[in-house]
């Protein structure tokens, strides 16, 4: 199963508290029938595409955790002698393991492991799921919506194809659980304030970002139960985390903003995901129907598509779904708000009057 979403939407908790929920089940039925459990009702392997960034290590580290939880720890599978040998090793635990014990692996960041050469860790782990010769469940966690395109053919053949999109939170709920530990502070009704979590939400809608925003002010409250949140300290927790995702505009010229500008017209007419080619199209037919002095030229495509390859390689566009073979037919989408859009239309330099009226 795949668990896919934002970062910071829960995907986590979410895998956390449905173990924590078979947990307390399983725990009253012991109860209810009298029974005292002798050992482990499953064992759960964990693994980061971060901290394994490659198959070497992440097949000894699943060796060790399985080897520690089968109580068949020797201490040398810490130090498999090569990639082959914990992969030998592995797969004849899995065959051998004992039936009546379940085993849960969660891979974290799944879309790390995807870009390991033929993907043999999940081969091996698929194949062991689809062949049932243990009871087995593997759940993949992934910010990539795309992440299952990744997979080599072989690999998806043996998948299940059960997918669990995670949306991002509503800017309703965000705001409830930004403000929620400080429901009797005055600052969280502070219009200042709630721009900051708008704009947040906006742009990530990632709560982790929101604790770093926050960070300061927290770390400067004092014993009392009563202290409360210095506005100032949060506007600089505020200010270094936009100093880090915003980004650089010095070197933006008008085409930059009129292909921006063209995303949002389309989004704000029903085209959440566009391409180049509808990009331009707009943007090209725009500035025509502008006269001399607005200062609105038609630049060549070749010449656009350099400047709309520079804002998807800033993260000011992201490619959404899997990349066309042709670029210019790349499904894309807007990575800031589209109200930041219409800020640069506004107050950037190279913008002009038209453009700040068709934005």
């Amino acid at each position: 199963m795949l668990l896919l979403g934002p970062h910071g939407c829960g995907k986590s908790l979410l895998v956390n508290v449905a173990l924590r929920e078979i947990d307390e089940r399983l725990a009253a039925d012991d109860e209810n029938d009298n029974e005292e459990t002798t050992g482990p009702r499953y064992r759960l392997l964990t693994l980061n595409g971060l901290v394994h960034p490659n198959e070497q290590t992440a097949f000894r580290d699943l060796a060790r955790q399985l080897a520690v939880e089968t109580s068949d720890f020797d201490g040398h599978h810490d130090a498999f002698a090569s990639n082959a040998d914990a992969l030998t090793w592995l797969t004849t635990t899995l065959r051998s393991a004992p039936t009546h014990v379940p085993l849960v692996i969660v891979l974290d960041m799944f879309e790390s492991f995807t870009a390991h050469p033929r993907q043999t860790l999940l081969y091996t782990l698929f194949d062991a799921v689809q062949s049932q010769q243990m009871p087995m469940a593997m759940i993949g966690m992934s910010t990539r919506l795309d992440v299952v395109s990744a997979l080599e053919k072989r690999v998806r053949s043996r998948f299940s194809h059960r997918v669990l999109v995670v949306p991002p939170l509503d800017l309703a709920d965000f705001t409830s659980a930004v403000t929620h530990p400080f429901r009797t502070d005055p600052i969280t009704k502070s219009p200042d304030f709630q721009a900051i979590i708008q704009h947040v939400h906006g742009t990530t809608a990632s709560l982790p970002d929101m604790h770093a925003i926050l960070f300061p002010a927290v770390a400067a409250l004092g014993p009392k139960p009563t202290a409360k949140l210095d506005l100032a300290r949060v506007q600089s927790g505020y200010a270094a985390w936009c100093a880090v995702h915003a980004p650089s505009t010095a070197h933006w010229t008008f085409l930059h903003l009129a292909l921006l500008g063209a995303v949002r017209v389309l989004g704000k007419s029903g085209h959440a995901a566009v391409t180049f080619e509808m990009v331009y199209d707009a943007y090209k037919d725009w500035a025509r129907k502008q006269p001399l002095a607005a200062g609105t030229p038609v630049f060549k495509k070749l010449v656009a598509y350099k400047a709309f390859a520079e804002l998807v390689e800033q993260g000011v566009l992201v490619a959404q779904g899997a990349k066309s073979v042709l670029r210019e037919y790349t499904v894309i989408g807007l990575g800031v708000p589209s109200a930041t859009v219409a800020e640069w239309a506004r107050d950037h330099q190279a913008s002009v009057k038209a453009l700040m009226q068709w934005v």
